[in-house]
């Protein structure tokens, strides 16, 4: 049953500023992780990392928020077997589940190394557990992945192309990261080098 147009638009309101808010939190997430991986102190570490604790609930609300009001839409002026709704669903299932994963596995092994760390310089351990390749790998990954969704969200093509749009999405976001990930291993491999000289 169509909805009123009021009410259509009130939730493609709701909608946007939701995606608007997922991408400001991927910006944001960028940054704290290469202030992070620059920080000389631990009390900068610790703050950077609180910040990107933050976005990791950012990243599942605005995800629940996208479902919600995409859900809406789709019965409301679309078919949910039309091939780019369906894709837009499973691509972002898998960005909530890759930052769910990658970018909570990285934060924890960090919070477990400045557990009980005084204020003070950074260690070569703390800074090489700081660098987090994976973490940076999986924002890439996310940031492609959810740009190639909002391409198909506005044009509306079919199942083949949409996948396509989304994978070629993924696949430059990780293009894009390879740098910065060989960057931050090579930083946590060189203090840890450098401690054992």
């Amino acid at each position: 049953m169509p909805m009123p147009n009021l009410s259509y638009s009130l939730v493609l309101f709701a909608h946007l500023l939701t995606a608007i808010t997922l991408f400001n939190g991927l910006v944001i997430s960028h940054a704290a992780l290469g202030r992070l991986r620059g920080a000389q102190r631990v009390e900068q570490v610790r703050d950077w990392l609180r910040t990107l604790g933050g976005m990791s609930y950012v990243f599942p609300v605005s995800g629940l928020l996208l479902m919600l009001t995409g859900f809406y839409m789709a019965h409301a002026a679309f078919r949910w077997n039309d091939g780019w709704v369906i894709v837009a669903i499973i691509g972002l299932v898998s960005v909530f589940v890759l930052g769910g994963t990658a970018n909570r596995a990285g934060f924890a092994r960090l919070g477990a190394a400045l557990a009980g760390v005084p204020n003070g310089p950074v260690s070569p351990a703390l800074h090489a557990a700081a660098c987090m390749p994976s973490v940076w790998l999986s924002l890439y990954l996310m940031t492609g992945t959810v740009t190639g969704i909002l391409l198909i969200m506005v044009t509306k093509p079919a199942a083949v192309i949409s996948a396509a749009i989304v994978v070629v999405g993924a696949l430059t976001g990780g293009l894009v990261a390879l740098p910065r990930v060989r960057a931050a291993r090579a930083d946590a491999a060189g203090p840890a080098l450098a401690s054992r000289e």
